[in-house]
């Protein structure tokens, strides 16, 4: 009897243990190749995460990466997770709620929008807007992202205006590329650079039926807002909801297109607002607006080290007491 109880009870610690090894490779899949995501992506400020934890589902969240690199988790609070990659902040997670709750023995981790690497793609489009990539693709990617280039896309003057340099601006003949399979030697394409495709009229763009203003970056609600005349940039931001508390006002961008040439401007709306009677700025048809975010600080290596050291600490010492 005695005997068959202890093989009983073997039995079900192996099938226990082949549990939990079987479920933590799958979870840790799902957390990345499933994905479509490397576990060696460094997390980046304004990355939106999902975390799930298998054993407690109530503790899953979604946390955007603040401008300092952190983010707010149940039970553990706030940690810096700007500058890991995926696998470390998931090992991070999982040490610090093992002191809380030791069921919690596995976490998975996924960007569901990245913040670094956004490109704003307008113009002829299907679906302009902001886009966010793990790797910015080549421009025709990037075109294709967007819905692909309407009827009337001038795919031989496509602009971009690189957020990198000053508002440099570049034209690219994408369609020549296409015809003589060159899409590798086209111009790439860096975070927060603008891409304008513009076309002729044409009753198959709804651009061309109504007048549109696009507004993208550090306001509440980003994209096309329908052109009222005699708009200002201040009216424009307010329509969007207002600038978002980490917008760095100092350098928003006034992009205007008009007989084909693209200009760029750069506003320092501090300035502009701490006048006793601010001067109109008006935006014209087509403009797009820009408003970028203030650079993260993210904490140095060796506080990265000491706070790493004191979480194993914590955690061999809390794991003995157990055992004891």
């Amino acid at each position: 009897m005695v005997a068959t109880f202890n093989k009983f009870v073997g039995f079900r610690r192996l099938t226990i243990l082949t549990f939990y090894v079987f479920s933590s490779v799958i979870f840790c899949c799902l957390g990345t190749d499933a994905l479509g995501q490397s576990g060696t992506y460094q997390v980046q400020p304004e990355d939106n995460l999902k975390i799930s934890f298998w054993g407690d589902p109530e503790l899953n969240s979604v946390s955007r990466v603040d401008k300092d690199g952190g983010i707010e988790l149940p039970l553990i609070g706030r940690i810096t997770a700007a500058g890991l990659t995926l696998n470390v902040l998931r090992e991070k997670i999982i040490s610090q709620m093992a002191l809380y709750n030791k069921l919690v023995s596995q976490v998975s981790i996924s960007v569901t929008e990245y913040g670094a690497n956004v490109v704003f793609v307008t113009g002829q489009v299907k679906n302009p807007g902001k886009f966010s990539f793990e790797k910015i693709p080549n421009l025709w990617d990037l075109l294709l992202e967007a819905g692909g280039p309407l009827e009337n896309a001038s795919l031989d003057q496509v602009v971009i205006v690189r957020n990198q340099e000053q508002g440099k601006i570049y034209t690219v003949n994408l369609l020549e590329a296409l015809q003589e399979g060159k899409l590798d030697e086209l111009a790439k394409i860096y975070p927060g650079d603008l891409i304008q495709v513009s076309g002729t009229a044409s009753a198959f763009s709804p651009l061309v039926q109504r007048d549109e203003i696009y507004i993208f970056g550090a306001v509440r609600r980003q994209g096309a807002l329908r052109f009222v005349p005699g708009s200002d940039i201040l009216q424009l931001i307010g329509k969007a909801g207002g600038y978002t508390k980490n917008a760095d006002l100092k350098k928003v961008k006034h992009v205007s297109v008009s007989n084909g040439t693209t200009t760029i401007a750069i506003i320092n709306l501090d300035e502009y607002l701490d006048k006793t009677i601010p001067t109109p700025m008006p935006v014209g048809a087509g403009d797009y607006i820009i408003i970028p975010s203030k650079r993260s600080f993210f904490i140095s290596k060796t506080a990265k080290t000491v706070l790493s050291l004191s979480i194993t600490i914590a955690t061999v010492y809390y794991v003995r007491r157990a055992i004891r």
